[in-house]
């Protein structure tokens, strides 16, 4: 049985179709499951085809439908190629949900100029891609929803994820910036920050610190770590009816701030 979100319908997205960037883990994964209960179909994107199709199998097992699409996000012409992939397969796009990104830790003047491309072209580069390539057809269909995903790091100084950072609050600037030119064609552009969330890249950053995730619950007011469920309930807010006069924001799924926060990683 779904949860019952704001005013949203069980059925909310039924006949409407979605593109999920970074859907084989963590929040891309909660997002594209919830979607998926709600009617959405599903066209799932990341690099390792393994956890797309283990995504898609437990969407298929509720009855749902999703495509897998293998797709490095920081190469654009994998892009161009998930899009058209998902036109082929449902004939548009009602909503994007850009959740695909990452970062590891390194102090920083450790951080060289590659390492700092590399971090744009996944978190930021990506984003500004797929957002331009499914725009024109979500003008045609008379609107649609994006959904970007941002880092708190995006606005809270974070030395050792700087470049990480600084490609998310370009993220939440693109997602102000497309809200105001695509508003009058009736999309809506969103985003939300997210705080420490206990997904597998979050794991994985800390064993490789060699930390434990619990000291994340530490940096915010809740005092616990996120889940990705919690940040999937957020984004579907954001794509859904039920936020129709909102677009061109930021939402915190941050647990709540604190002064001392030192790092985040989704």
């Amino acid at each position: 049985m779904t949860r019952a979100i704001g005013g949203m319908r069980d059925d909310e997205f039924a006949g409407q179709s979605a593109i999920v960037t970074g859907g084989g883990t963590g929040i891309g994964r909660a997002t594209a499951l919830a979607l998926a209960s709600r009617g959405a179909s599903v066209t799932l994107a990341s690099r390792k085809v393994e956890n797309l199709e283990s995504v898609a199998k437990e969407i298929d097992a509720c009855g749902g439908y999703a495509a897998v699409v293998p797709t490095d996000v920081r190469v654009p012409d994998q892009l161009q190629n998930l899009i058209g992939r998902h036109v082929e397969a449902f004939g548009s796009c009602d909503v994007l949900v850009n959740c695909a990104g990452g970062t590891y830790i390194a102090p920083l003047e450790e951080w060289t100029l590659e390492q700092w491309a590399k971090m744009f072209d996944l978190n930021l580069r990506s984003v500004f891609v797929t957002m331009q390539a499914v725009a024109p057809m979500m003008r045609a269909a008379g609107g649609g929803s994006i959904v970007n995903v941002s880092s708190r790091a995006a606005g809270n100084p974070t030395p050792e994820v700087a470049p990480y950072g600084a490609a998310k609050a370009g993220v939440e600037y693109l997602t102000a910036t497309m809200a105001a030119a695509w508003g009058s064609s009736g999309i809506r552009v969103n985003c939300v920050r997210v705080g420490v969330i206990e997904s597998e890249g979050y794991r994985q950053a800390m064993a490789t610190a060699g930390r434990d995730p619990a000291e994340g619950g530490k940096s915010c007011a809740l005092g616990r770590v996120g889940r990705p469920a919690e940040v999937a309930d957020a984004i579907l807010f954001l794509a859904s009816s039920a936020s129709s006069f909102i677009t061109g924001q930021t939402l915190a799924v941050d647990g709540g701030g604190l002064a001392d926060y030192q790092g985040v990683w989704e």
